[in-house]
């Protein structure tokens, strides 16, 4: 166990070169010495951190950090850049690709500006601080990838924050008996990107804010009503 910290300037500029140098492979000693080093941290937070901690989905490592930062300011904790890249840096090992390499920076490296939705550690706090146990359809898959619903609606901040799309989506999408993805789910005729796209039309004439969920299913087209009449 260790204190969590907060990479400064010069913490976060080691950390972006570290991950450019070893994206297919582990340093851990310079890893460690680039988390523990004075100068690269703008201070540390007395809340301990387990750095050995494995997360088997991205649901389970939501829930820890958001059971980890509960007695702090939210809104410094969202989007704090020395914080999150800090904590991407300690878990770097569990969050490479399963072929052993980080894939894209902004899965593991958080910048203004940059689409922050794929910010592996981040992205799975922020949507459980939002929905808790409901967030299992954003944090479904294992804690190193990310599922087909945060590329087709993390993205939109406006469908993110709105309770009523997500229970649209759990209501066609999810088998509550079995706890699992219904079949088809990925399919290209009445699947989660479909999804997304129709939504995108709507909201240039529909108000989703001020409808329920139910109504934001009657919506969709014809293609859906399979999946309308196993809604339950």
């Amino acid at each position: 166990m260790g204190f969590v910290g907060i990479f400064n300037r010069k913490g976060l500029e080691e950390f972006s070169n570290y991950i450019s140098e070893c994206f297919a492979n582990d340093d851990n000693v310079r890893r460690m010495k680039i988390l523990t080093e004075e100068i690269n941290l703008e201070e540390k937070i007395k809340i301990e951190i387990d750095e050995n901690k494995k997360f088997d989905t991205a649901f389970e490592m939501g829930k820890y950090f958001f059971e980890l930062f509960s007695r702090e300011d939210q809104k410094k904790i969202f989007m704090n850049q020395g914080l999150w890249n800090w904590i991407s840096c300690l878990y770097l090992p569990i969050l490479r690709k399963d072929d052993g390499y980080i894939g894209k920076d902004s899965r593991v490296r958080l910048e203004e500006g940059w689409l922050w939705y794929r910010h592996l550690t981040h992205f799975s706090w922020y949507v459980y601080q939002k929905y808790k146990e409901k967030s299992f359809i954003f944090l479904e898959s294992k804690s190193n990838n990310q599922s087909l619903l945060c590329e087709q609606i993390g993205g939109r901040q406006d469908f993110l924050s709105n309770d009523n799309i997500i229970d649209a989506f759990i209501c066609l999408y999810w088998d509550k008996e079995n706890k699992k993805f219904k079949r088809g789910y990925t399919n290209k005729k009445s699947g989660i990107k479909r999804f997304g796209t129709i939504l995108n039309q709507f909201a240039l004439n529909y108000d989703f804010y001020s409808m329920t969920y139910e109504q934001i299913v009657d919506l969709l087209p014809e293609e859906f009503n399979e999946l309308k009449n196993l809604k339950k």
